[in-house]
């Protein structure tokens, strides 16, 4: 008796699908049928309901139907198949037309085409992160959406204002109560030792404080280290806006706790640190910033891309220095308490919510989220049909974090052809699938990319480490009061707020006119910001370790603002290695990785060091390290290859 095959339907949604835009997110949309080689983007067809028939063969569907499973199933070798034929795909043909039957007939079985076609193209496996293919359709996609949003409304069109205020938003509501947790931290604890808040300056409380803040920071640190990279895969798969959402909706909870937290009748270490890990979980400041990166990565073009980073960025700044002022304003001339800042803080997160909802458009476009969702789904279908030990250990999702450092490895070949825009790289269409695997590596590519990934370590360290001890340097050397250091911390966000917004864009604007851009490679322009980054800080460093005054230190903060261009430029001229537009999200969550390792050790580096000089009565050796940590930075940079 024969044996009777297995029968699936597909689902009444999928059925409904009748655009081809769909196939979009599948390396199957490459197939070149108009005369300048252009893939058809616009054409549809109709998705009957079909039934797919398994038996024992790997795979036993028609192959007029493998083009819509692959739709539904992203079958690997399916799309392997379609990707081998040479005849191409023309999505505008349906089942009743001329053109399908050129592929081949209605009623020839797949499974031997499949299997000769894998052969012929010398496919031991097919990885669809490496497909040649896949890079060529994310070009194609992004190219797409952002033509797509020019042509909305102003108030529906994504653009890098919406996300500049996005960001000065979610700043400014948490620098504005950044004083007042401190504050309020200290009196809790003074009231926990003392049983009253008056005498808050004995050693048992600054030391308990002192444990609280170091406990508090490790554990926030460390969950952010986990989220950051989920998070940017998460905002390639379902967008950019989730994730905001998630952010500021964490963000805002923990604010509400603190509220009530934060006094004395229900302050406890645990409740602290049960805020600060609701926070985390967000992803807090730096995860913020690399989704806002990602979105201006979606909108705008690469020519744009560095202008638009820096105002970002300047919105970050603008945000951390005009709260902590504004609060410092308000408290001193109204006399508020500190605990309503904190409520401030809740109500104003709140009203960012209501803002994300309503007014910010999703940048990622809906083809593109799909292709992501469908490798997430392949990825862990290979995951589960081969477990690793630490599948089985349950540790995959913390490894996994890891792992996507590997997408700052650059890994793109040497020969490679731009797309008709310029704008983005990618493969030669007419390669051959069979010599994928015999490409050349751009080794100076990659090289490059790993000396400007370790000066861009050398700026995070040095920003993240060094901050906190300053501020007691100054405290200790120049006997500044809170609000005094209030302004100070103001007065520098400010300033790198005016660098990175005004005057970052107009020398780049000017830089344009005398030396050429290259989209593919480290230019010239990018070399000499990086290098005006660079030197600014090792004069002032310089300058402070050799005449340590007030005046030198102020001069020192208006000279290392010029160094906040640094880290967007140097992020800038990564994306131009970058062969995976689709994945922008988790590079920047890679990013934001980095960042939250370092400012889970660069504190406690600088803080035992400030500690080491305060000993031997030389509190600026901190500078020195600043100083030799920032040469070391001009070596590497000398070092970087600039195509001519």
């Amino acid at each position: 008796m024969a044996k009777k095959h297995n029968r699936r339907k597909i689902p009444a949604k999928s059925r409904r699908l009748s655009n081809t835009n769909y196939l979009m997110g599948s390396s199957a949309d490459t197939s070149t049928d108009s005369p300048n080689n252009t893939p058809n983007l616009n054409s549809s067809y109709n998705i009957k309901h079909h039934n797919f028939h398994h038996s024992s063969n790997p795979i036993h569907v028609r192959r007029g139907d493998s083009l819509k499973y692959a739709i539904l199933n992203d079958d690997i070798l399916e799309e392997g198949a379609m990707l081998s034929s040479s005849e191409g795909y023309d999505a505008s043909s349906n089942n009743s037309s001329a053109n399908s039957q050129s592929l081949m007939a209605e009623d020839q079985p797949l499974d031997e085409f499949i299997q000769n076609s894998l052969s012929q193209g010398n496919y031991s496996s097919i990885h669809y992160q490496d497909s040649v293919f896949s890079e060529i359709s994310d070009s194609i996609l992004l190219l797409q959406d952002r033509e797509h949003h020019n042509s909305l409304k102003w108030y529906r069109r994504p653009s890098i204002f919406m996300v500049s205020v996005l960001v000065f938003s979610y700043c400014f509501s948490l620098g504005i109560a950044m004083s007042s947790d401190l504050d309020l931290i200290m009196k809790a604890v003074c009231y926990l030792v003392n049983g009253e808040v008056n005498n808050c300056s004995t050693p048992s409380v600054q030391q308990m404080n002192a444990n609280l803040q170091k406990y508090n920071n490790f554990i926030g640190s460390f969950i952010k280290i986990l989220v950051s990279v989920k998070m940017g895969k998460l905002s390639d798969i379902y967008g950019r806006k989730p994730m905001f959402l998630i952010t500021f909706t964490l963000s805002c909870l923990s604010k509400f706790m603190c509220v009530f937290i934060l006094t004395p009748r229900y302050f406890t270490f645990n409740r602290v640190i049960l805020a600060n890990i609701v926070d985390s979980f967000g992803g807090s400041i730096f995860v913020l910033l690399s989704i806002a990166n990602s979105y201006v990565c979606d909108v705008v073009h690469e020519r744009e891309r560095l202008p638009a980073l820096s105002k970002v960025t300047g919105a970050f700044f603008l945000g951390l220095s005009l709260g902590p002022l504004t609060s410092s304003f308000l408290g001193s001339t109204f006399n508020i308490p500190s605990i309503h800042f904190v409520g401030a803080s809740a109500a104003l997160f709140f009203m960012s919510i209501i803002f994300v909802i309503w007014c910010i458009p999703e940048s990622r476009g809906e083809k593109l989220r799909d292709k992501s969702r469908r490798f997430s789904i392949r990825s862990r279908r290979e995951l589960e049909s081969s477990p690793s030990w630490t599948y089985k250990l349950g540790l995959s999702g913390v490894i996994d974090s890891f792992e996507s450092l590997k997408i700052l490895w650059i890994t793109r070949p040497r020969q490679f052809s731009t797309n008709e825009n310029n704008s983005e790289y990618e493969m030669n269409p007419s390669q051959d699938p069979s010599s994928l695997q015999k490409l050349e590596i751009d080794l100076p590519a990659r090289v490059n990319g790993i000396l400007l990934l370790a000066i861009d370590l050398f700026f995070v360290i040095c920003s993240a480490g060094s901050s906190l001890p300053i501020a007691l340097y100054m405290i200790y050397k120049f006997n500044l009061s809170q609000s005094q250091l209030g302004l100070f911390v103001g007065v520098i966000s400010g300033s790198r707020a005016i660098v990175l917004s005004v005057l970052n864009p107009w020398v780049q604007h000017n830089l344009l006119n005398f030396f050429s851009h290259d989209p593919f490679n480290v230019d010239f322009i990018d070399i000499t910001t990086i290098g005006v980054a660079i030197l600014s800080e090792i004069v002032a460093s310089l300058l402070c370790s050799i005449s340590p005054t007030l005046w030198i230190l102020c001069f020192y903060f208006i000279l290392t603002s010029l160094s906040a261009v640094g880290s967007p430029v140097i992020h800038s001229a990564l994306l131009k290695y970058n062969p995976n537009p689709s994945k922008n999200g988790e590079f920047f969550g890679a990013l934001a990785l980095i960042k939250n390792i370092v400012n889970l050790v660069a504190p406690w580096f600088f803080l035992t060091v400030y500690s080491f000089g305060i000993g031997i009565a030389k509190p600026e050796i901190i500078f020195y390290i600043i100083l030799g940590s920032f040469s070391i930075a001009g070596l590497l940079l000398g070092n970087i290859r600039v195509k001519n």
